[in-house]
């Protein structure tokens, strides 16, 4: 045991002593190491980034109890092989609940939008949920509780669940909020609680419902009279929850036969509908695996373009080191206490490089955030966390052996007496001349591939701004507003409101012309 212990304080010193040794050499050329730590933090901050965002919007499970068991239910039509992006009929969906024993349980939503009129005016997105939604997802509020069963009946509905963004902002994170009455298009709702802070669903909108956000600002009942609900019409978000142990095939055949049973018992609405089912986290962020995972791989070939920049440079750097090591070697110095030299300087290059990308990884992802879409679910919440600071230090460790480990190589690949000697000056670098040709070579394949990705990408974005959208999309601004139903019963009345806000824009000093519309042009329909 002592002598394992001394052993281990040798080698820690030893080490320690290489480290020193790197240090000095890196002192006598501060600029060389300089540019080689800021290719290094690039090419390491770039890959962190992308890395944490690939985690967070792909590979994390939904922020929701037993995730893995929660499926999203929409309708398909297996004639014309059409599919609904997001929605499935209540109604079926409420025979579903029966009839499928896979389902422990199915729960409906809508999307809802409303005037908050407790002060300044402002249009909210939210949802109508049926009561047991919340509950299945196994999602508790921070303040007071969720909806019960008898609150998602038809005239009893006027109770809400408030967003942790809209309890901040619109009621200053007031701790007596549960049983105050807010006023939702002039309308009282008794608040019943307040969702846990970064708490949403749905994370993404359905394909066919364009927001300006994805963040939903309240839950309210659903309050759906299922007398009048007709069969077959497509009108609702469904999701259920899998009985424990019971895969998707199973459930998905299951869920067939049930459609089955209503095709014969409802032939005029039901009579080509059928319904699939998919994992609620491969409908939420399935769209984006393929994008997201082509930028990593983009990345990834980045850093063996750096790599690659990084060992070249080094061992150019090694050609003047070389005579300093064999004269080492000379002396009596052993092989394996040289060759550490430059694997440790690779090393540490590499994790200072680490040390520095990692600011530089915070800057690139919020500028990421920045710009990337507003529906890709769950990108606002990726963050540097302590694996991405794990992962980038195993990054480096990684490339600094792989570049540091490259240019130990080449010293055991040469003789001290090859170095020292004056005849074999002109064919000393043949070595090193082999692999900076390999490396170059390398280099310039990944080049090609990179600049013709990017290439291909920018053509397809100039050809999306060249194409003729039929409209002119400059200096023309929208607005979403929400008449309530309370104090605009009849289309007409409806009709006579927009009249009026027309006839006073288009009075308005600066604007040229003003329309209503059901839905923006371009919007994507599933």
């Amino acid at each position: 045991m002592a002598r394992m212990s001394r052993m281990s304080v040798s080698l820690i010193e030893t080490l320690w002593t290489d480290v020193r040794q790197v240090l000095r050499q890196i002192q006598k050329k501060p600029a060389f190491a300089g540019l080689v730590v800021l290719v290094l933090a690039a090419g390491f901050a770039v890959s962190t980034a992308m890395f944490s965002t690939v985690r967070t919007v792909l590979l994390n499970p939904l922020p929701y109890r037993s995730p893995e068991r929660l499926v999203q239910i929409v309708s398909r039509w297996p004639k014309t092989g059409d599919q609904n992006g997001w929605s499935a009929p209540l109604r079926d969906a409420v025979d579903w609940k029966s009839t499928v024993p896979a389902f422990e349980d199915v729960a409906a939503y809508r999307y809802d939008l409303v005037n908050l009129t407790e002060g300044s005016p402002e249009a909210l997105y939210g949802l109508r949920v049926s009561a047991n939604l919340l509950p299945m997802l196994g999602v508790h509020p921070q303040l007071g509780q969720w909806l019960s069963a008898g609150e998602d009946r038809p005239g009893h509905t006027h109770v809400v669940l408030l967003s942790h963004d809209l309890w901040l902002r619109r009621f200053h994170a007031d701790p007596h909020i549960v049983g105050k009455v807010v006023h939702f298009d002039s309308e009282g709702y008794q608040v019943l609680g307040v969702m846990p802070r970064g708490f949403n669903f749905p994370l993404k909108s359905g394909g066919n419902v364009q927001l300006p956000t994805d963040q939903m600002q309240y839950w309210v009942p659903l309050g759906a009279d299922l007398a009048r609900e007709p069969h077959g019409a497509p009108n609702a978000g469904v999701i259920a929850r899998l009985k424990e142990g019971v895969s998707l095939q199973a459930a998905q055949a299951q869920l067939e036969t049930a459609c089955r049973l209503l095709q014969q018992e409802f032939p005029a609405t039901n009579r080509d509908l059928s319904a699939s089912l998919s994992s609620l986290h491969q409908h939420t962020v399935g769209a984006f695996d393929g994008p997201l995972f082509a930028l990593l791989a983009a990345t990834a070939l980045i850093l063996l373009l750096t790599c690659a920049n990084i060992t070249s440079l080094l061992l150019a750097k090694g050609e003047f080191q070389s005579h300093e090591l064999a004269v080492r070697m000379a002396l009596g110095g052993s092989v394996g206490r040289v060759a550490r030299i430059p694997l440790v300087e690779g090393i540490a290059l590499c994790f200072s490089g680490c040390l520095l990308g990692l600011p530089l990884a915070v800057v690139i992802l919020k500028l990421l955030i920045r710009l990337a879409p507003v529906n890709v679910p769950r990108l606002a919440g990726t963050r540097i966390d302590l694996h991405a600071v794990l992962f980038e230090l195993a990054l480096a460790l990684v490339c600094g052996m792989v570049v540091g480990g490259l240019n130990a190589l080449q010293v055991l690949q040469r003789s001290p007496r090859e170095v020292l000697s004056e005849s074999s000056r002109s064919s000393s670098g043949q070595p090193r001349a082999r692999l900076r040709s390999a490396l170059v070579i390398g280099q310039i394949a990944l080049a090609v591939i990179l600049v013709s990705g990017a290439g291909l990408m920018l053509r397809t974005f100039m050809n999306l701004l060249s194409t003729d959208t039929g409209y002119k999309a400059d200096h023309v601004l929208y607005a979403i507003t929400v008449l309530p139903a309370s104090r605009y019963p009849k289309r007409a009345d409806m009709e006579l409101f927009y009249s009026k806000v027309l006839d006073q824009l288009r009075a308005t000093p600066g604007i040229e012309s003003a329309a209503v519309s059901t839905a923006l042009p371009l919007v994507r329909r599933v």
